[in-house]
C-alpha cells in the first residue's frame, strides 16, 4: 500500500499535465488559423435569453477591436448604444452623455472581466486560457471552443463559454452564472493594421 499512493500521485499528475499540454496545444492550432492584425472590425447579431423573460432580447450594430485600446461595441437597433471595453475600465455611452463608467482601480472585478472580454473579441487565446479550462477541437475547415472559469468568483458571472470560427470569430455563446444565455452573430469580419479617423474617435 505504501507504494501504490506515490504511484497513483504521479499518475494523477501526469494526467494533469497532459491535460494543460493538450489544451495549449488546441489554442496554438486555434491561433495558428485565426488572422493576426492590430484591428478587427465586424457587424454582429446578439440574442439574450434572461430568466424569467420569456421573449429573446435581440440588438444589431458593429463592433472594432484595437488590440492596443480595447474594443467598441456599438449598438444601432433596437436602439443607439456604445460600449467600450478595456483591461482597465468599462464605459457605457448614449451619444455624448455617459450612462456607466467601471474602474478597475476602484472595483478590481473590472480587470479581471475587462480583460476576458478584451481578449475574447481580440482572440488572445493565452490570456483566455489563464482565466479558463479549455476544450475542444480544430480541424481543417475551422475550430470551436468551451471554455470553463477557473476560479469561482468568475464563475459567478460567467458559467460557461463557447465559440467557433475559421480566419476569425464567428460565433460566442456566453451562458451568465445567473443562467442568462447570450449568443453573438459576428458578421463581415474585416481585419486591418489601423483604425479609421471616427473608429478612433470612438474610443476618445
Amino acid at each position: 500500500m505504501k507504494c501504490l499512493l506515490p504511484a497513483a500521485l504521479l499518475a494523477a499528475m501526469l494526467m494533469m499535465t497532459g491535460h494543460v499540454a493538450s489544451a495549449s496545444e488546441l489554442l496554438d492550432k486555434v491561433a495558428k488559423q485565426v488572422t493576426d492584425s492590430a484591428v478587427v472590425r465586424g457587424n454582429f447579431v446578439q440574442t439574450r435569453e434572461l430568466v424569467g423573460v420569456k421573449k429573446p432580447l435581440k440588438s444589431e450594430g458593429r463592433f472594432v477591436v484595437d488590440k492596443q485600446r480595447g474594443v467598441v461595441w456599438q449598438t444601432a437597433r433596437p436602439f443607439n448604444n456604445k460600449l467600450r471595453i478595456s483591461r482597465q475600465e468599462i464605459v457605457q455611452k448614449d451619444g455624448d452623455q455617459v450612462l456607466m463608467r467601471m474602474s478597475a482601480d476602484k472595483e478590481p472585478a473590472v480587470k479581471t472581466v475587462g480583460s476576458v472580454l478584451f481578449a475574447l473579441f481580440a482572440g488572445d487565446f493565452a490570456t483566455l486560457e489563464r482565466y479558463f479550462n479549455v476544450s475542444g477541437e480544430a480541424g481543417n475547415n475551422g475550430w470551436q471552443l468551451q471554455l470553463t472559469p477557473r476560479d469561482a468568483a468568475l464563475g459567478k458571472l460567467i458559467g460557461k463559454l463557447a465559440l467557433d470560427g475559421g480566419k476569425t470569430i464567428a460565433h460566442v455563446r456566453l451562458e451568465g452564472g445567473s443562467g442568462d444565455i447570450t449568443r453573438i452573430d459576428l458578421k463581415e469580419v474585416v481585419n486591418s493594421d489601423r483604425l479609421s479617423a471616427s473608429e478612433a474617435a470612438d474610443f476618445d
